[in-house]
Order: C-alpha cells, then sequence, then structure tokens
C-alpha cells in the first residue's frame, strides 16, 4: 500500500473532475503518480503494468455539486442569481458568469468545490485498495489548507459524504480558523457555504482542483508546424507534399482529408483527419491542455487542429459513425464556440 503523503491528491482530484470525452487518466499504484493518456492504444499495456484507470464523476454530478452549493447559500440576493443561472443547457458556463460578479462567492465555491473534491480522491483511493482505509479517514476528517474554511462538504458518493452533513442555519462564520463552519441552509445534503467567506488559513493557497472555473485558453506556439505548413499552402504546395515534410502538422492533414471528402471519398477522410487530430491533441497537451477548455479558433496556429476535427466530424457522419460525429462536434463546440464562423463561414 502506498503512504497518503506519496499520492498526488491535487492531480487525483482532477482526474476524478475531468469531463471531457477524450481524456483517459491512469494512476500508477507504485508511485502515486497519475498520467493523462488521449488515446486507447495504451491500455492494454497499461493494465498489464498494474495501472488504475480513473473514471470521471461525470458532468451530472458535476452539476450537482452546483446545485448543492447554490442551495446553501442563504442570502436570497446572492442566491438567486445563481439560481437562475443554473436553469436548462449551458448552465456550468452561466454559473461561472455569475459568480465572476461575486468574488466573494466565486472563492467560496473554490473552497466548497475543492474540498468535495479532496474527499473522492481519498475515498477513491480506499475503493481501489491502494492506501490504508484509517489513514483516509483521518485525512477525510481532517480539512486540507487549500480548503480551509469550509467543512463538512461530503462527496455525496457514499456513506462517509453523508456523515458529515451539518445544518448551522443562521451561525456566523469566524475569521482566521482553519475549519470555519459557515452557514448553510437546513435539510441540504451535505453542508454548504453561504455567501460569507471566512479568511484562508496560512498555507492556503495550493492548485485549486475546480473544473467548472474553467482553465485558460490554450494557444499553439506561433513555430508549430502549421504555420509553415500554412504558408507553403498558400504558396501553391500540394498537401501530400506538405504532409510528407512536415507530418505533425494538423493543417497539412486536415487540408487532405477535406479533398477527400470533396472527391467523396469518405474513408480516406477519415484516415486523414484522425490522423491531424491526434497529431494536434500531442500539440495541445505540450501547450497545456488536459483535454477540455478553450482553443480559440481566431489564433491562426489553433486553426489546423480544429479543422482536423470539423473533418473528422464530417467524414465520421459520412460513413455512419453518429456517436463519433456529434462526440467531435461537442469538441469543437468546447474549444471554441465560435469556430464554425472562422472556420467555415456560411455553415
Amino acid at each position: 500500500m502506498l503512504e497518503l503523503e506519496d499520492v498526488d491528491l491535487d492531480a487525483l482530484a482532477e482526474a476524478l473532475a475531468d469531463t471531457a470525452w477524450d481524456s483517459i487518466w491512469w494512476f500508477d499504484p507504485s508511485t502515486g503518480g497519475l498520467e493523462l493518456r488521449l488515446s486507447e492504444e495504451e491500455r492494454g499495456e497499461l493494465q498489464e503494468r498494474g495501472w488504475i484507470e480513473v473514471h470521471s464523476i461525470g458532468s451530472s454530478q458535476a452539476y450537482r455539486d452546483i446545485e448543492d452549493f447554490v442551495g446553501g447559500v442563504e442570502d436570497e440576493s446572492a442566491r438567486a442569481p445563481l439560481a437562475d443561472a443554473i436553469r436548462g443547457a449551458g448552465a456550468a458556463g452561466r454559473f461561472m458568469d455569475a459568480l465572476r460578479e461575486a468574488p466573494e462567492l466565486s472563492e467560496l465555491w473554490r473552497r466548497f468545490y475543492a474540498d468535495r473534491m479532496r474527499r473522492r480522491a481519498l475515498e477513491w483511493l480506499v475503493e481501489e485498495g491502494v492506501v490504508d482505509e484509517g489513514a483516509a479517514a483521518a485525512a477525510i476528517a481532517t480539512p486540507a489548507p487549500a480548503s480551509a474554511g469550509v467543512t463538512g462538504t461530503g462527496a455525496g458518493t457514499g456513506p462517509a459524504g453523508a456523515a458529515d452533513a451539518t445544518s448551522t442555519a443562521g451561525a456566523a462564520a469566524p475569521t482566521g480558523t482553519a475549519t470555519a463552519d459557515l452557514p448553510v441552509t437546513s435539510g441540504t445534503s451535505a453542508a454548504t457555504p453561504a455567501a460569507r467567506p471566512a479568511e484562508p488559513a496560512p498555507g492556503a493557497g495550493a492548485r485549486p482542483v475546480n473544473l467548472l472555473a474553467g482553465p485558460p485558453p490554450v494557444l499553439l506556439p506561433e513555430d508549430h508546424p502549421d504555420v509553415a505548413a500554412r504558408a507553403a499552402l498558400g504558396a501553391g504546395e500540394g498537401a501530400r507534399a506538405v504532409a510528407a515534410r512536415l507530418p505533425a502538422s494538423s493543417l497539412a492533414w486536415a487540408t487532405l482529408a477535406r479533398a477527400a471528402l470533396d472527391l467523396g471519398d469518405a474513408v480516406t477522410a477519415y484516415a486523414f483527419a484522425r490522423t491531424g487530430y491526434h497529431r494536434g491533441l500531442d500539440a495541445l497537451r505540450r501547450a497545456g491542455w488536459r483535454g477540455q477548455g478553450p482553443v480559440p479558433a481566431g489564433h491562426p496556429p489553433n486553426q489546423g487542429f480544429l479543422l482536423a476535427v470539423l473533418a473528422l466530424a464530417d467524414a465520421a457522419a459520412a460513413i455512419g459513425e453518429t456517436d463519433e460525429a456529434e462526440r467531435c462536434q461537442a469538441l469543437l463546440r468546447d474549444c471554441d464556440p465560435g469556430a464554425l464562423s472562422v472556420l467555415a463561414p456560411g455553415r
């Protein structure tokens, strides 16, 4: 078994929170480390090495976390805009927009969600049998500095999450303490902070684990192969020659895919597009992308990857791979809701 201090709990919590459809996180039980892989090809090898796949909590559970938080905000004037924001499709984005208008609630949400995901990470370690259950229980009972000021934020995944539920409506929030009990609305399934922040404890400020806050936009570097490929294609060089000379260029492969689609050869287009897609994923990961977050279409070096995703969606649809086509379309929207207006005006 591993000692808890050997496990990167922040990374594990991030993996559990990652709802990106193309992300596959693996936990190494011999070191406590995690790695993000964006391909199924290594699954067999990693399983043979004893690595454990980390499955996301899913977007539905993440939404329930938001509901728990909003339901616990006692101040009606603070809760009302949040409650309105989380109704209907696109709730997570509107919720974060609403939090940007209320910095004090944004900080409470950060702490609430980080603490909840930390608990989930500890429970996952116990379920997988890689840490001592007693040590994990003790850690659950002791809030981490990064989530100081929030207690009772159970993961809601089992009895351990329910056991800490409290109802202290109307209580004042002590400041300067590591475990301040914040006001919550009675009747919630897990204690939820109200619109009154506690001061962070000394040592707070570790990397927050907050899927819904959204990572910053990823911009591929100006020396990415797509820049040279764009220039070469613009000068009249054939796409096949460019792809052979610059195989890491998503733009070259996307161009080949689109040409094949125009000729009615969906199978060849699918192969070209998937190559460009995976080349782009490699580049984005090196640039810090974790399978989710903005990839602005207005940044030219990003466009090759996005064009490959678009071509892959079209090719998949043409050969009857409807599910994959829909996933690619969703990925394109997630990367940049306005991508089509930049990449394919008129569509």
